[in-house]
């Protein structure tokens, strides 16, 4: 029976969790842990979508509609953009899920940037895909470079917009060059799950790009800035043909009730939202600011985590701050052996972090 088992898949890493909270906080003798590893946002739930969901308790014993039209509309109406162009899904994960069924099959050439978030190369492999991986360029995504790699083979380019786990972005001069160049066979799905972070002008506009015909997918969360990670929300914007298809190849009811008020909720009450992005992009400043004082090499971020390097291994700083209860994400996974991802936090995590860091440096230092 084992062997029956699509080859692609058995050979597919396993996604590593980590060990949970309760089990760290046994191991180490730790009252409370920092988790900054997830890019989760501190602040949320937010007290509307809280109302909104508990409202609808009562309710959850029936399917939702299974057209989602309300916050379909709601999105709409945030971006401009009509609801037929608009397909929802459990969370950003599940788009992309649909999204690989339906332009990969055995053989298909995808293009995926290197050191990039590991799902696009897993979601590839194991539909039997030929990925090829592009070397980034400075720590950001090179359009150039993944134009040379495209032959009449290539059906889909993934990209995550801004980066993760660097946290640059393509900007929108280089975005619109890569897509006058785009052979008309090719795909783009553009991931933006951290768009809501972003406030520069420099980032493209993929919505302009959709609705001028560009053979582009864009792929959005309610898990990051509007803190519904544990609800699974996530959804595309594409050209209806595509949205028709995502649909299709879609599960019945492949959203919750909890999840679509909620959102519903947080769109029509911006307040909560948009206090809680102005207190984490503040905080990364003043976390960037500290983490360079030490003599860490700090890339810019346009998301709700930081990047950065210092002159030891990753690992075994990372496993030190565990000690001490903080957990952030060590670069090894990206090939980044001395880079070191950490999400903002609330004040104090974020003072703790700094605290440790700085000591764990210190003695390093005096070695």
């Amino acid at each position: 029976m084992v062997d029956e088992i699509r080859r692609t898949i058995k050979n597919l890493p396993p996604y590593e969790h980590g060990k949970t909270i309760k089990e760290l906080k046994k191991e180490f003798g730790l009252d409370k842990i920092a988790k900054l590893c997830f890019n989760e946002n501190p602040y949320a739930p937010y007290p509307s979508c809280l109302k909104a969901m508990k409202k609808e308790l009562e309710n959850l014993n029936y399917y939702p509609d299974a057209n989602y039209i309300e916050l379909k509309e709601s999105i709409g109406r945030k971006l401009s953009v009509p609801k037929k162009n608009i397909a929802l899904s459990h969370g950003a994960v599940g788009i992309l899920e649909i999204l690989s069924k339906l332009f990969i099959k055995k053989g298909t050439e995808v293009i995926i940037p290197e050191s990039t978030y590991g799902l696009y190369e897993d979601l590839s492999k194991g539909l039997g895909a030929v990925v090829k991986e592009v070397p980034l360029a400075s720590d950001r995504i090179n359009v150039e470079v993944i134009l040379d790699q495209i032959t009449s083979e290539t059906k889909l380019i993934w990209l995550c917009n801004p980066h993760n786990p660097t946290g640059t972005i393509i900007n929108g001069n280089d975005f619109e060059h890569f897509l006058n160049q785009l052979p008309e066979h090719v795909w783009v799905v553009v991931d933006e799950a951290y768009y809501e972070f972003t406030n520069t002008e420099e980032f493209p506009n993929t919505i302009t790009t959709i609705k001028e015909g560009k053979n582009v997918i864009a792929v959005r969360t309610f898990s990051k800035a509007y803190g519904m990670a544990g609800l699974r929300l996530g959804y595309a914007i594409a050209d209806q043909v595509i949205i028709g298809a995502v649909k299709q190849a879609s599960q019945p009811f492949n959203t919750n009730k909890a999840a679509l008020v909620g959102a519903k909720a947080v769109l029509k009450d911006g307040s909560y939202f948009e206090e809680a992005v102005n207190k984490i992009n503040n905080s990364k400043k003043n976390l960037i600011s500290e983490l360079r004082s030490m003599g860490c090499q700090v890339l810019p971020s346009h998301t709700n985590f930081v990047f950065f390097r210092t002159p030891y291994p990753a690992d075994e700083i990372s496993e030190e701050l565990l000690q001490k209860g903080i957990m952030v994400a060590a670069g090894s996974r990206w090939n980044y052996d001395r880079g070191i991802r950490v999400s903002i936090g609330k004040p104090e995590e974020n003072k703790k972090f700094l605290k440790e860091l700085k000591r764990i440096i210190n003695k390093k230092k005096n070695k």
